[in-house]
């Protein structure tokens, strides 16, 4: 069964075994981040943690070693939003410097850097066949994104304050969101066929 994860104040990343509570490891999260810890998700095979911080940095940690693999520098805001494509390859960030990044995780480079919000980047998501991402920001836009070319596919916009958070739908044709203005909006991923990345 894949490990859940916690965060604590403590300066440890812990990761649980859901199914029995048991506690399978800690990361010493203080040896790799500076500051407070906001996103967290795991490769799909679980055998890496990717984290985000208010240091601007992504720390990418091997569970079996319990050890920091690579620290990827980019942003230039506190990365509240992580999500790994279900074939690993890539990790699409947000942060609060108005941006998103598509990082290959096999390099440890950056594929894409997108300006796309006028404010922080709240929460991002990728489409379970991989080919778009979506990022909610705290201007109110939702924003769907080819993740191979990095290209602008929708911007949607319509709620009246801060998106909280997206979800895609297993098809990736559509999605729906949530903002702070007490409403939920479906919008269009996307229509016909993305080439894959």
């Amino acid at each position: 069964m894949l490990p859940s994860k916690q965060l604590a104040a403590t300066g440890f990343i812990y990761v649980w075994d859901v199914s029995t509570g048991r506690k399978l490891s800690e990361l010493r999260a203080l040896d790799a981040h500076k500051n407070a810890i906001h996103a967290i998700a795991f490769t799909p095979d679980a055998s890496c943690l990717v984290s985000g911080s208010a240091d601007s940095n992504i720390v990418i940690w091997e569970i079996e070693s319990r050890s920091p693999r690579c620290t990827l520098y980019g942003h230039a805001g506190r990365v509240n939003s992580i999500a790994i494509m279900s074939n690993g390859r890539y990790i699409l960030s947000g942060a609060g410097d108005h941006t998103l990044r598509v990082w290959d995780i096999q390099t440890f480079r950056p594929r894409h850097r997108r300006f796309g919000h006028a404010e922080g980047v709240s929460r991002v998501r990728i489409s379970a066949d991989g080919n778009c991402g979506v990022s909610a920001a705290e201007d109110g836009t939702v924003k769907v994104w080819n993740l191979q070319t990095g290209d602008l596919i929708h911007d949607l916009k319509g709620h009246r304050a801060r998106v909280n958070d997206v979800a895609v739908a297993p098809d990736g044709l559509f999605m729906v969101s949530a903002s702070d203005d007490a409403t939920l909006r479906c919008g269009i991923c996307r229509r016909g066929p993305v080439s894959a990345p």
